[in-house]
């Protein structure tokens, strides 16, 4: 192809001159595009970026009930010792065994009481004797008196009827002193609980010969028991009589205990202060075991959020608060305090209400944009105490 101009003829290609239009029109297909739809183009690149598909949760602003622990030993609050009050009987009936709840006044044991029955029969028949001789020694008296003041005997005489009189009256005494003595004595025959409660101890042996004092069983009275926890000088600063202590077993049970005393000084050996605790009944704490108590203070706030939220790294703890205006998460190292049930109070750098991620937080670093799935604004609620822990 040629142009003829006022110049001369001018050759042009004609192939070069169509690849260089197509080549015009197609960059200006593609900025018409682009800049067309800038939205959508955002949004492609936002979700090619998506580092994880996250689930989140608010921080909640809750009263909590703070406490502290402390361990003790579990304990009879009063153990009565039953003895014999007799010697030389021999036992015959043991009718109660480590374990059995007893009521007052109840018969435990018994003792032989044939010897004492015998020697009853024997003072009986003494007074009988001596109440007789009472009866002629007031005879006597009257007639020895009666000749005394007509002179018909001496002064001498009437002194000796006097004297008479008087012994037989302190022999029948006597011998009634004896049988009280042997009605105390029967009335030990039989041992019996001096209180309600249960049998802890028993060493009373069917045949065995009693000694007064000697130990027979050992009660537990009302079958009470308690914890003696033992405190720092701190923490009994944060005591009160009737604050609640949630006992942890051994056999992975509960018991639930109030302060009924504080002890009013310091163990010299351990610089410790013993708190007394009555145990509620109807649990598994027996004499003898060793407990931990968590001890429930006063309500304060606290900062609270799942304990999945919380990502552990370094040695530092993290939460990652969603920024929802760009879907990304910014890394907020935090403190731990409290725990309950699934929930932990946190403090440092975050707000109430703000949200964080819950479900996959353990994958994030600073910065990562992420795909919101659901959001769970009352999983925290239920953090509500019902059982109070540690701090």
């Amino acid at each position: 192809m040629s142009i003829t101009n006022r110049w001369g003829t001018t050759k042009i290609s004609t192939h070069k001159n169509v690849l260089l239009i197509a080549l015009v029109a197609s960059s200006s297909l593609v900025a018409a595009l682009y800049f067309s739809s800038p939205v959508q183009a955002s949004d492609n690149i936002i979700k090619a970026e998506a580092a994880l598909t996250v689930t989140t949760s608010k921080i909640r602003s809750l009263e909590w009930h703070s406490s502290l622990q402390a361990s003790g030993d579990i304990v009879a609050w009063q153990e009565a010792i039953i003895g014999a009050q007799l010697t030389g009987l021999r036992l015959v009936d043991v009718l109660v065994d480590v374990g059995d709840s007893v009521t007052k006044g109840q018969i435990i044991a018994r003792f032989d009481s044939a010897s004492l029955i015998n020697e009853r029969t024997l003072l009986k028949a003494n007074l009988d004797e001596a109440s007789a001789l009472v009866t002629q020694a007031y005879v006597d008296y009257k007639r020895a008196f009666a000749l005394s003041q007509t002179g018909g005997i001496s002064r001498q005489s009437l002194l000796q009827a006097e004297t008479q009189k008087q012994t037989t009256a302190a022999a029948v005494a006597a011998v009634k002193a004896q049988l009280a003595s042997n009605t105390l004595q029967l009335s030990y025959i039989n041992v019996v609980a001096p209180d309600d409660g249960v049998i802890s101890s028993r060493s009373a042996t069917l045949g065995a010969i009693g000694s007064v004092g000697q130990e027979l069983f050992r009660l537990i009275r009302d079958n009470r028991i308690e914890w003696h926890g033992q405190l720092t000088a701190m923490q009994a600063t944060q005591l009160a009589i009737g604050q609640k202590v949630t006992l942890d077993l051994a056999n992975n049970s509960t018991a639930t205990a109030y302060v009924r005393q504080i002890a009013p000084t310091m163990n010299p050996q351990n610089r410790m202060i013993t708190a007394y605790a009555t145990i509620e009944p109807n649990n598994q704490a027996r004499a003898g075991m060793f407990a931990t108590g968590t001890l429930q203070l006063n309500k304060t706030s606290a900062l609270v959020v799942p304990a999945a939220s919380v990502v552990i790294r370094d040695g530092r703890s993290y939460v990652f608060e969603l920024v929802a205006a760009t879907q990304q998460v910014i890394q907020r190292p935090v403190e731990v305090a409290r725990r309950q049930g699934d929930f932990i109070e946190v403090t440092g750098n975050i707000k109430a209400e703000a949200t964080i991620i819950n479900q996959g937080a353990g994958f994030l670093s600073e910065g990562d944009i992420v795909k919101v799935v659901s959001e769970n604004t009352s999983s925290t609620d239920s953090a509500i105490p019902q059982k109070q822990e540690t701090l």
